[in-house]
């Protein structure tokens, strides 16, 4: 197979004109050359084994925002804590609330935060389960005082309506 170059030179059949061509490899090609899929592109590190350890493995404003939220969270109701997907999850009668820390920001999401936009319209996002998520930037401020209130009226919520994945 011929080494992959930037840009191949070809001669238009209607011009005599050279144009630079650019050449697209192709997925055979990718993993020809020890491509081995877009997973390789994103930072994998292995789930934390439990909440404690995910805490711990933070560091800076980050860590101590998940403090916090977590503290709130945990004081707000009898939430099932464990690490799901990767983050933080509390359970109760279902998935009810997520806090992920991530680079760049820290996501405080709720499966029925659609219905939480009266308490904090900041709250974005959509499909399935009305789930809405606040995006928390360095800089970024939340009360722990409105983060127990959303808290709170998750597990309200979830205690009322039942598990947000499951079907009515």
């Amino acid at each position: 197979m011929p080494a992959l170059t930037p840009a191949r030179w070809r001669t238009p059949t209607l011009s005599r004109k050279r144009e630079r061509v650019v050449h697209v490899p192709s997925m055979s090609e990718f993993y020809a050359d020890g491509f081995r899929g877009i997973s390789n592109l994103m930072k994998r590190t292995p789930p934390a084994e439990n909440p404690d350890a995910y805490v711990s493995a933070l560091r800076g404003w980050r860590r101590e925002l998940v403090e916090t939220l977590r503290a709130a969270v945990r004081k707000a109701a009898p939430f099932e804590e464990k690490i799901k997907w990767g983050h933080l999850v509390y359970f109760l009668n279902g998935p009810a609330i997520l806090i992920r820390a991530e680079d760049e920001r820290v996501l405080y999401g709720f499966w029925r935060g659609k219905r939480l936009l009266a308490i904090e319209p900041r709250l974005t996002g959509g499909g399935k389960y009305e789930l809405r998520t606040l995006e928390i930037r360095k800089g970024d401020e939340i009360a722990a005082d409105l983060a127990g209130r959303l808290a709170r009226e998750a597990a309200a919520l979830n205690k009322k309506l039942g598990d947000p994945t499951r079907r009515a």
